[in-house]
C-alpha cells in the first residue's frame, strides 16, 4: 500500500484463490485501505459459493476505430489553412497546429498528440490536462487566418493565440 500527494494506492494478492485486488484514489482523504479490503471480501465471498467466470474481453480494433476523430471533409473548411505556429503572449507558450491526413492536429512538446475535433466552422475542441479547450480562430477583415482564442470549462479564457507564420518559415529552413 503505497500514497503520496493525495494518491493512494492498495494492491492485494490471495494466491490461493487466484485474486488480485488493486484499487487505485486521487483522492488523498478517501478511505483507500478499507475500501480495498470491502471490495475484495465481495469477490471472496463470491469465490466460496461459486466460481467467477471470466469476462471476454472487447476487440481492441473496434474500440480503437471508435475513438479516432471524424474527418470533418464536408465542413467546405480548408483545414490547412489553419496549419502554422500561434503564439500566447499572456502565457508565454508556443503552440503547433498541423493538418495530417485531414486531420488538424495540436502537436506540444512533452504532450501526446491531439486531435482537434471540428465542433462549427473555424471552431475545434479538444482535451488538455484532463479539461475540454475550445479553439476559436480568429480573421481579418480579408478572411485569412490571424489567431485562435482558447477557452475551457466554466468560460476560462487563455486568451489569444496570434499566428506566427514567419516563426514557422524559420523553423522550416532551419
Amino acid at each position: 500500500m503505497t500514497g503520496a500527494l493525495g494518491f493512494r494506492t492498495a494492491i492485494a494478492r490471495y494466491p490461493e484463490q487466484n485474486l488480485a485486488v488493486i484499487y487505485l484514489s486521487n483522492d488523498g482523504n478517501d478511505a483507500t485501505y478499507s475500501r480495498s479490503l470491502q471490495l475484495a471480501d465481495v469477490f471472496l465471498n463470491k469465490l466460496k459459493n461459486e466460481p467467477l467466470t471470466p469476462n471476454s474481453f472487447p476487440n481492441l480494433s473496434e474500440m480503437l476505430e471508435k475513438t479516432r476523430p471524424i474527418i470533418p471533409e464536408k465542413s467546405g473548411l480548408d483545414l490547412k489553412e489553419m496549419e502554422g505556429l500561434y503564439y500566447a503572449e499572456k502565457l508565454n507558450v508556443i503552440y503547433k497546429i498541423k493538418f495530417v491526413d485531414g486531420f488538424l492536429i495540436l502537436d506540444l512538446p512533452r504532450i501526446e498528440t491531439k486531435y482537434l475535433n471540428l465542433e462549427k466552422p473555424d471552431s475545434f475542441s479538444t482535451t488538455l490536462q484532463n479539461s475540454k479547450r475550445q479553439l476559436d480562430f480568429q480573421r481579418d477583415s480579408g478572411k485569412n487566418i490571424t489567431g485562435f482564442i482558447m477557452s475551457g470549462s466554466g468560460r476560462r479564457r487563455f486568451g489569444l493565440f496570434a499566428r506566427r507564420d514567419e516563426d514557422l518559415v524559420r523553423e522550416q529552413r532551419g
